[in-house]
């Protein structure tokens, strides 16, 4: 209840697909290499 930010982290995107399809207003961020973490803690770090 009032969650609107995730993080998955590993190889594939298959609880980030759920996730959006389940609740599409969600941000949804996905972390397997260290380009993707850096984005992530961009997106987090602006309040996504």
């Amino acid at each position: 209840d009032g969650v609107d930010t995730f993080v998955e982290c590993g190889a594939g995107k298959t609880l980030s697909g759920m996730i959006q399809r389940i609740s599409p207003n969600v941000n949804i961020f996905h972390v397997e290499d260290v380009e993707s973490l850096h984005h992530t803690l961009r997106g987090l770090s602006r309040g996504a």
